[in-house]
C-alpha cells in the first residue's frame, strides 16, 4: 500500500493516496512500513493542505480584486455623474446668459437660414424697426429691405452659406414706413446663420449732411 501511495503522492493524487494508507492501516496495522506510510500520510495532509491555503488565499485575492474594481467603477460612475452635473449647469448657465444678452442687446440679432428666411429675432427689431417677432419670423429678408439693396442682401446670406463671413450695410424699411441704415456682420453656423446688425442711419445723415455742405462750399468757390 505504502508504494501505491507513494505514486500518487508523486501524481499529486492526495485523497486517493490517504485513502490507500488508510486502507493499509486496517489490514495490517504491524506492518514495518507503516511509518513511513504514516510519512506519506502526513506529507500528503500537508501538500492538501498548502494548495487549500493556495487556493484560499488565491480566492481571496481574487474577491479583493473584484472589489477594487467594483469601488473603483463606483467611483468612475460618481465622478461621471459630478461631470454631467457640472456640464449640464454649465449648459444652463451659459444658455442664460446668452438669452439675457439676445434679450437686452441695443443691436438687431437674429438667425437667418441660407435661403434668406428668418428663423429668429431679437426685441431690438421692435425698438429699431417697429416689428414684432411674429411679423419677422418665416419671412424672406428681402420683404423687408428696399428693392436697391436686394443684391447685396441677396450676396451676403450667399456668402455665408458658402461658408464666408460677410459684413454689408442696406437701407431696411420700417414699419412706419421710413427707412433705416443697418450695418451687419454675420457668421454661419452649421445650416443656419448668425448676424448683428447697428442701426447706423444718424451717421448716414450726418455723412450726407456734411457732403452736402462741401457740394455746396465747392460751389461757392
Amino acid at each position: 500500500y505504502c508504494e501505491e501511495a507513494r505514486d500518487l503522492t508523486a501524481r499529486g493524487e492526495f485523497e486517493s493516496a490517504m485513502h490507500l494508507v488508510a486502507k493499509g492501516y486496517i489490514l495490517d496495522p504491524m506492518d514495518e512500513g507503516l511509518h513511513e506510510c504514516e510519512r506519506l500520510n502526513t506529507a500528503a495532509r500537508a501538500r492538501m493542505e498548502q494548495e487549500q491555503a493556495e487556493l484560499e488565499a488565491a480566492r481571496k485575492r481574487e474577491e479583493e480584486r473584484r472589489v477594487e474594481l467594483e469601488g473603483a467603477r463606483k467611483r468612475a460612475e460618481r465622478r461621471l455623474q459630478e461631470l454631467n452635473e457640472t456640464l449640464e449647469s454649465q449648459v444652463v448657465e451659459r444658455t442664460a446668459e446668452r438669452d439675457r444678452m439676445w434679450d437686452t442687446s441695443p443691436y438687431l440679432m437674429l438667425t437667418i437660414d441660407f435661403h434668406g428666411y428668418f428663423k429668429r429675432v431679437n426685441p431690438a427689431w421692435t425698438a429699431i424697426l417697429g416689428y414684432a417677432p411674429d411679423e419677422l419670423v418665416g419671412r424672406h429678408v428681402t420683404e423687408f429691405v428696399v428693392p436697391a439693396d436686394h443684391a447685396p442682401t441677396i450676396d451676403a446670406y450667399e456668402t455665408a452659406a458658402a461658408g464666408g463671413h460677410p459684413a454689408i450695410e442696406n437701407r431696411y424699411r420700417h414699419k412706419d414706413g421710413s427707412v433705416r441704415w443697418i450695418a451687419w456682420v454675420a457668421v454661419p453656423a452649421g445650416d443656419i446663420t448668425y448676424a448683428t446688425g447697428r442701426d447706423i442711419t444718424a451717421e448716414k445723415e450726418r455723412e450726407a449732411e456734411l457732403a452736402a455742405r462741401t457740394a455746396e462750399r465747392d460751389q461757392l468757390w
